[in-house]
């Protein structure tokens, strides 16, 4: 895969924010892959993902989401909810050494079909407690995506060095 992955946009925060959106989804490449590498400024803050339309964030509920949870101070988690207004599976993630890395491969976001994610992540909560979740992610709007909006619950900020990355893979 050494040159397959082709960087279209970046977010390297040397201030904090409230929010993060990448763009530059187009016809050019078929998949798309987001790499995040968060934490929050304030212990448990559920994390956010939205899909953008024109550079806008949909905040429609038309997300859907089937997800499995795995966890070091419980059971698994067997997650699934349908006419949500975002992706927020991630969720009580803490800050100092804590926090989430995300890797999502985007299909069909190009294209006036359904945009689906499949999604990784490992995260820290603020209790110290690791999880990892793998899922499926749907926007169930027939029209093309262009990207991403990444935010945190209650507008808590991202602290600076958070990383969002958009790559698009060669055909």
């Amino acid at each position: 895969m050494s040159g397959s992955l082709v960087l279209i946009d970046s977010e390297i925060l040397t201030g904090t924010s409230a929010s993060v959106t990448l763009t530059g989804i187009s016809t050019t490449y078929n998949i798309y892959l987001c790499e995040v590498n968060a934490v929050p400024t304030t212990d448990d803050k559920n994390f956010y993902v939205r899909v953008t339309k024109g550079g806008t964030a949909q905040t429609d509920s038309e997300y859907d989401v089937a997800s499995l949870g795995l966890r070091t101070d419980a059971s698994f988690v067997d997650d699934s909810w349908t006419n949500s207004d975002t992706f927020g599976q991630w969720s009580a993630i803490g800050n100092g050494n804590e926090g989430i890395k995300l890797q999502m491969w985007l299909s069909n976001f190009q294209n006036a079909k359904y945009s689906t994610i499949t999604a990784s992540s490992v995260e820290i909560n603020a209790t110290a407690n690791l999880f990892g979740y793998v899922g499926n992610y749907t926007h169930t709007v027939e029209s093309a995506s262009d990207g991403l909006q990444f935010y945190l619950e209650s507008s808590d900020t991202f602290v600076v060095g958070s990383e969002f990355k958009l790559y698009g893979l060669k055909k």
